[in-house]
């Protein structure tokens, strides 16, 4: 007979599986530049602007194109969407040095992953043959599981932290512009459901002002981040919420500088 007090874990595991979430130029590059130690800052071409700004915010930045080799050549999806998955296992992290992992974005991954042959393989019909738009969204997920399974690897085996940027659909705003209202930008409802549920810890960067009308960077845990599924009619059929969480934390402050050492800080219950 099984003995379930055997099978219980006692293993802990403290290292974030952080989901920063912004509109384009909100900070997200800037404050994935403020995670601990030696960075390994994954991104494709299109997002290399924000190398520069990781590093401006202080971050020991290696930065690694995915969808470009060594020497520049642009690569195919396929090729990039491999790549990645091979920069990420933990005995490569562990041989240098690697502490933090910085995948910059979900957005950018997920325009890969449907353009990979892999992808458009998965989405045709069985009978006919021909592509399936309904088979999109699941095929999606399976192919971007592949990276979220690399990277709980990563957190877990080589112990780094994890932090992963994604873009948001700003909805509304309060007037020191804080986000109150948004949506991530990936494609559809159960894409959205099923890449953000998996992450522990999710913040959205924003610029806000003070009583001064000075502007600063901050993670702001009081937006709804939320994403609908709606009927043919427009009538709401599901509804999910992303909104600002920390594990183990209860009592988030309504905003927290925009510094990955800030949130870790608050985790663990440092001083």
């Amino acid at each position: 007979m099984l003995d379930l007090m055997n099978e219980v874990s006692n293993a802990t595991n403290d290292k974030l599986f952080l989901a920063i979430a912004g509109c384009s130029g909100a900070g997200k590059s800037s404050a994935a530049g403020t995670s601990p130690g030696k960075t390994l800052y994954l991104h494709t071409a299109s997002e290399s602007h924000g190398v520069s700004t990781a590093r401006a915010s202080g971050g020991d930045i290696l930065a690694i194109t995915i969808d470009r080799d060594k020497t520049g050549k642009d690569l195919s999806p396929d090729e990039a969407f491999k790549r990645g998955l091979e920069i990420l296992k933990p005995e490569v992290l562990k041989k240098a040095g690697i502490e933090s992992v910085v995948l910059d974005g979900l957005t950018e991954l997920e325009k890969i992953v449907r353009a990979t042959t892999k992808w458009s393989n998965l989405c045709l019909a069985e009978k006919s043959g021909k592509h399936n738009s309904f088979a999109e969204g699941p095929s999606t997920i399976a192919l971007m599981d592949e990276y979220m399974k690399a990277l709980r690897a990563a957190q877990e085996q080589a112990g780094v932290h994890v932090i992963v940027t994604c873009i948001l659909d700003v909805q509304a705003v309060s007037d020191n512009g804080a986000v109150e209202m948004a949506k991530p930008r990936l494609s559809g409802y159960a894409v959205a459901e099923g890449m953000l549920q998996q992450f522990a810890d999710i913040l959205v960067v924003g610029r806000v002002k003070d009583k001064t009308g000075k502007s600063g960077h901050f993670f702001q845990t009081g937006s709804d981040v939320q994403r609908v599924s709606k009927d043919l009619d427009g009538t709401v059929k599901k509804f999910i919420n992303f909104s600002p969480r920390l594990s183990g934390v209860r009592d988030l402050p309504a905003f927290i500088k925009a510094d990955v050492k800030e949130v870790i800080k608050l985790k663990t219950g440092a001083k």
